[in-house]
């Protein structure tokens, strides 16, 4: 066997390097040569997949082969070929000969617990690099590659990672050993330089921070003493005085008399609910006591008081429920051209049974003598007074087309005429009509001695109801 690459190409002393030997170099290019030979001779392939390989049985005994791509990192490798070209079957029998291998932490796995993977196996003869994901919170931290047996990471020295030694977008570099991950700097010394060099910065900005603090202090003085004597009317901040100047101020009123003080304050035309006022309390022997507007007026209100005169200077005004979702009820006067007075009768009246306008006209609609029919409404609730009208669409006796006749169900000499009207048992939202055989309506003569029936094609019925 031929010397290695690494001994005939060894360093030799700086002032002297030693010179290879070209004997040497020529027996170790050789050697490669005919290892480069004899892999092509023994028809060497290369795969991507395990898939790929084992497809391919045409090799002769012994061959040998490589998968280098293989999704599943455990398939990849060198290969032996046992029987017969077109027989038998593949082998793996060794790591890829990479020495360095790459590794991702995508951060599937938890900061103390890491997940990566790789494309090559790893193997404890490859030097593994690893970025690492988000920062560890504890110690021990382990790792697993490619769904493989768990590692402990050890630093050279074979220390646990300390927490927060590891660093997110750090860079690990180690290889496999038994059942570690040994990386091949010491991160726990570099974890105490780093914290050396972060408390040496600490400690520069704390000497800064105890000169800023003693002007600061000296400073501080010179405002205590300005906010307990400086003068009236100076200010110390804006708009803020010292213990003087209210001293002074107090004195001032209780001289001048607070009477004196108020009428010379100045004047606020909008008061707030949170506006504060001075009483003397008739309960609590006439102490000093203070209410809000909102105080004073949810007391004029508590109890029914008599207010002479009250009026309400706008148009209109609001009278608001006093719980749950509020709703107001607004009377609004503007269209009053002269004084009005509403007149109540001498009981309980529900303006809710008040009859109101016409709320609901249908469109005017033809319908044959007997006939009935239902027509919706649209109204909240069933109205109480029904009525049915007939516009003319043609000349009928002394009545012309577009004249409007009441449609008034009656009889007259054993024969019905009109349209009666009625709300069906339990529908709230619907009207019944019924057409008489006679006619939709009755017009008398120009002498008022006889009535024609209103034929249905005369005319058109509309119905109008109120709640």
């Amino acid at each position: 066997m031929v010397e290695t690459a690494n001994t005939i190409w060894a360093d030799g002393p700086a002032s002297a390097p030693l010179q290879p030997d070209k004997a040497k170099i020529r027996a170790w290019g050789s050697w490669l040569e005919s290892f480069v030979t004899a892999i092509g001779a023994n028809s060497g392939s290369v795969y991507a997949t395990r898939a790929a390989l084992y497809s391919d049985l045409v090799h002769g005994p012994n061959s040998m082969a490589w998968v280098v791509d293989d999704p599943t990192a455990g398939y990849n490798g060198i290969y032996q070929k046992t029987g017969a070209s077109g027989t038998g079957s593949w082998s793996r029998i060794a790591d890829l000969p990479y020495s360095f291998i790459t590794a991702t932490d995508v951060g599937t796995g938890t900061p103390n617990a890491i997940i990566a993977t790789s494309s090559l196996p790893i193997s404890p003869s490859a030097l593994v690099m690893m970025g690492v994901y988000e920062a560890n919170t504890g110690s021990p931290v382990t790792v697993v590659f490619n769904g493989g047996p768990t590692l402990t990471i050890k630093t050279n020295t074979g220390n646990d990672v300390a927490p927060g030694g590891l660093t997110a977008g750090m860079q690990l570099f180690g290889v496999v050993a038994g059942s570690t991950f040994r990386l091949v700097s010491d991160q726990v010394s570099a974890a105490v330089v780093a914290a050396a060099e972060a408390a040496a910065n600490a400690a520069a900005a704390s000497a800064s921070d105890a000169d800023t603090s003693a002007g600061g202090a000296a400073d501080s003085a010179a405002l205590a003493s300005r906010w307990a004597t400086e003068a009236e009317d100076v200010p110390v901040l804006p708009g803020l005085y010292s213990a003087y100047h209210w001293a002074m101020k107090a004195a001032a009123t209780v001289t001048g008399g607070i009477a004196a003080a108020i009428h010379a304050a100045t004047t606020k035309a909008a008061l707030d609910d949170a506006d504060e006022m001075g009483l003397a309390d008739s309960a609590a022997s006439w102490g000093l006591k203070k209410f809000t507007l909102a105080n004073l007026i949810s007391s004029i209100f508590k109890t029914a008081r008599t207010i002479a005169n009250a009026q309400f200077a706008a148009a209109s005004f609001k009278l608001f429920n006093a719980a749950g979702t509020p709703r107001a009820l607004t009377l609004n006067l503007a269209a009053l051209t002269a004084d009005r007075a509403i007149t109540m009768p001498d009981r309980a009246v529900d303006l809710g049974n008040v009859p109101a306008a016409a709320a609901f006209i249908s469109a005017p609609f033809t319908a044959a003598l007997g006939s009935n029919g239902l027509i919706s409404h649209g109204l909240p609730s069933a109205p109480k007074k029904l009525s049915a009208y007939v516009v003319l669409t043609a000349t009928v006796s002394a009545m012309s087309a577009g004249d409007v006749l009441k449609a008034d169900y009656g009889v007259v000499a054993s024969t019905a005429y009109g349209v009666q009207l009625s709300i069906p048992s339990g529908n709230t939202t619907q009207i019944k009509y019924q057409v008489t055989n006679g006619g939709i309506s009755t017009v008398l003569n120009a002498t008022g001695a006889s009535a024609t029936g209103v034929p249905s094609a005369s005319g058109q019925i509309i119905i109008i109801a109120e709640l």
